[in-house]
């Protein structure tokens, strides 16, 4: 099951933009204040991808990540409430995505799905990823290269956040007995190509399901 994605439409509640504007700036110029605000959202289950005002009276537009399970009405909740970044001083209308209409996905997935079944410590990364780490590994010494490269995949997939330690463990693991970086890249081309063809089942099954829609309709 995958993460969903929402867009939020904000409006502040009456006179609260200047209070919002005067709390929300000095936390963003602080890293430390801003690492711990945002936390609050990864504590409850979703991922802030942007955050867009259009004046400084509003609107506001967000877009949103949430992990599995994470519906609408939980969302709002959340949103509404003192923890997020909105500090309950906004309006908020929730638009869930369709990711079929958009034609994938808007951001790359900051919360990553294990496959069912296999070890937790093992996420799962896309093939684009994947083509993207097998590049870096090759420019690393391989004695070096599974600390950089959870470094290197995990800024590339969400920026500003630091690899877990389970990302890095997977990397460590995986590369554990690789002595030349030649092997790392040869390795990693084969999960990319893995990966291609996972993502091509994918959507040629959904592709099935609209096409048995769409006759089902005729």
């Amino acid at each position: 099951m995958s993460p969903r994605f929402f867009t939020v439409h904000h409006t502040f509640k009456a006179e609260a933009a200047c209070q919002f504007w005067e709390t929300f700036k000095p936390i963003m110029a602080n890293e430390s204040a801003r690492c711990e605000a945002l936390s609050k959202h990864e504590e409850f289950g979703v991922y802030l991808h942007s955050f867009l005002p259009v004046t400084h009276e509003g609107p506001v537009f967000s877009t949103w990540e949430a992990k599995p399970g994470i519906t609408s009405k939980a969302l709002q909740a959340f949103l509404d409430g003192d923890d997020a970044l909105m500090m309950g001083l906004m309006n908020n209308t929730i638009y869930p995505v369709d990711l079929e209409l958009a034609g994938g996905l808007p951001f790359p997935l900051h919360f990553v799905d294990c496959e069912e079944g296999e070890d937790s410590g093992d996420p799962k990364i896309s093939a684009h990823e994947r083509e993207w780490l097998q590049h870096e590994l090759s420019t690393m010494q391989s004695s070096e290269a599974a600390g950089d490269a959870a470094v290197a995949m995990t800024m590339a997939v969400s920026p500003g956040k630091l690899p877990t330690k389970e990302e890095q463990a997977w990397l460590e693991r995986q590369l554990s007995n690789v002595s030349e970086a030649d092997e790392a890249e040869a390795w990693l081309e084969k999960q990319a190509v893995e990966a291609a063809l996972a993502d091509e089942a994918v959507e040629a099954a959904r592709e099935r399901t609209a096409n048995e829609k769409q006759n089902g309709n005729v």
